[in-house]
């Protein structure tokens, strides 16, 4: 799949809004039929300005933490809440969720701009490393967030 420009995306949704079906969009694109829909999903809900504003967006660790919570512990899917939260594609929180696996689920947050020149402070654990006290911290916390999900 070639990676696609705003200017594109704005015109595979006005061509899906004039009557373009899926399959002439993702033959003239030459991408999914999956990430079109989602994609018009998306303009629908927010309008075209998402495109704009969803580039070079900075999550906070805690948000990553209740999306990734919400995807593994409430078992919503990755499109239902990538779309909630006006991300541009899916397959950035998917990214998130292998990556907050690799790494022992922890968070692991990469620094914007030029590292500095400070001596670097020793990783979080990984999960393997942590103490049985801190492994029921976690589980609590996401048991906590998954009763709140299923009771509203």
């Amino acid at each position: 799949m070639s990676k696609i420009t705003d200017k594109d995306r704005l015109e595979i949704f006005y061509k899906r809004k004039q009557g373009r079906t899926y399959t002439s969009l993702v033959k003239e694109y030459g991408i999914d039929e999956s990430k079109i829909q989602y994609l018009v999903k998306l303009i629908e809900r927010y309008a075209p300005t998402i495109l704009a504003h969803s580039r070079k967006k900075h999550y906070s660790k805690e948000h990553k933490q209740q999306m990734i919570d919400e995807v593994l512990v409430a078992g919503r899917s990755l499109r239902d809440v990538s779309l909630e939260y006006g991300m541009v594609t899916p397959s950035i929180l998917g990214n998130w969720i292998k990556s907050y696996k690799e790494n022992g689920y922890a968070i692991l947050e990469r620094k914007k701009g030029r590292p500095s020149m400070k001596k670097k402070t020793t990783p979080e654990k990984s999960y393997e490393e942590m103490t049985d006290t801190e492994k029921i911290a976690i589980w609590k916390r996401k048991i906590s967030i998954w009763r709140q999900r299923t009771i509203t």
